[in-house]
């Protein structure tokens, strides 16, 4: 009778850790923000003339430190941290594939710009692969925001593919407080600067093809 006493205790508390542990659980996942992108191409910048080729967007690689819906921040040279309770909304690589995508759709330089799963006919395909993407707060009285990206353009004209174009960009913005939300902004002001200079490159090699 005791044993059976004892093992109705145990069975019991087991359950009510359990619960608490659910608890605990679903309040963790309630307070986690969730974070997209958001780079817009200014109107402010000089139109191109449309160009007559078309262009397909590959789904971007990104840095396996980086494959992760958590933002990741740096706090040392070595030392990498990933934030349960601050996390992008998709997986980081498709959101910069899709809003480099939108900036050169709006820039010109290509008469059409598809993504990866269009079945229409193209001339060139860029891919990217994103070789960092973080918060460098080794200094945390200068927090920065830090984005490193590969962009590749291969000519589909020829018999075999040929890279016509390749570059590294990398860009640092400073932000006002080391933060989830201040972060993002600042990976927004990063990739607008990139993009930017992205679409030169990228009109000015279709300038010189004509």
């Amino acid at each position: 009778m005791k044993t059976r006493t004892a093992l109705s205790i145990v069975v019991a508390f087991a359950l009510i850790v359990t619960a608490a542990g659910c608890q605990d659980g679903a309040k963790a996942i309630q307070r986690q923000q969730q974070y997209v992108l958001d780079v817009e191409r200014p109107q402010s910048l000089p139109a191109v003339a449309e160009g007559a080729d078309v262009l397909r967007v590959r789904r971007f690689t990104i840095a396996t430190q980086f494959e992760t819906y958590e933002l990741v921040y740096r706090r040392s040279d070595l030392v990498y941290e990933s934030d349960f309770y601050n996390r992008w909304f998709a997986p980081p690589a498709s959101l910069i594939t899709d809003k480099t995508r939108q900036w050169i759709s709006e820039s010109g330089v290509f008469a059409h710009v598809l993504d990866s799963f269009s079945a229409a006919d193209y001339n060139y395909i860029l891919e990217g692969s994103v070789l960092a993407l973080y918060g460098d707060y080794r200094q945390r009285e200068n927090p920065s925001a830090i984005v490193h990206i590969q962009f590749t353009l291969i000519d589909e004209h020829r018999l075999r593919d040929s890279v016509v174009f390749q570059k590294k960009y990398r860009a640092s913005a400073q932000i006002e407080r080391p933060n989830a939300s201040a972060l993002v902004h600042g990976f927004n002001a990063c990739l607008a600067e990139i993009f930017t200079s992205l679409e030169t490159d990228l009109a000015a090699l279709s300038d010189n093809q004509q």
